[in-house]
């Protein structure tokens, strides 16, 4: 009996304008999920407004080039909410938020890899917990950690792939 093909509902995708680049230790995706309403963070930039996908684009160059810039993008660290949330990032712009959790997809800790995982708006001062909760548990799931390991082991595969085709070229030169 033939094996039926892959149609997990959660994806690792690469986000518009933010290839992977080899040698970067920040990288940034988005989370998809068809099942889970919370994962809205693909579907809603691609249909923000040209201003608003600027201003995130911003701050997600920010973060990747390891720029400090805490109205455009932060983490929480142990010293808020207990430690609770140390693997949660946002990405601001306005009132306009992208949610996401940070992870060491390969053995080398300083590679981080930014999961978009839902956006909202925000009008209030005080950090909505409960979107953090969510954060935290898909950053844990399963589902999650499996779609991260091939996303990167899709990399992986062309980086080799490259790898050997630039080999062969430099024989051919020879």
């Amino acid at each position: 009996m033939a094996k039926e093909p892959d149609k997990s509902s959660v994806r690792i995708l690469p986000v518009e304008g933010h290839p992977y680049v080899k040698g970067r230790s920040r990288q940034i995706v988005f989370l998809e999920n068809d099942e889970d309403k919370f994962v809205n963070a693909s579907p809603e930039f691609a249909k923000a407004p040209d201003k608003a996908k600027k201003g995130i684009n911003t701050a997600i160059q920010k973060w990747e080039h390891g720029m400090r810039a805490p109205k455009r993008h932060h983490g929480w660290d142990q010293s808020e909410h207990a430690g609770a949330y140390v693997k949660c990032y946002v990405f601001k712009h306005a009132n306009l938020r992208y949610y996401g959790v940070l992870l060491h997809p390969r053995i080398d800790a300083r590679e981080q890899l930014c999961i978009l995982v839902h956006t909202t708006k925000k009008n209030e001062s005080e950090v909505n917990t409960t979107i953090l909760d969510k954060l935290n548990r898909a950053r844990t799931s399963p589902e999650v950690l499996t779609a991260t390991e091939k996303y990167w082991s899709i990399l992986q595969g062309e980086e080799e792939s490259n790898h050997g085709n630039e080999k062969k070229k430099n024989q051919k030169k020879r």
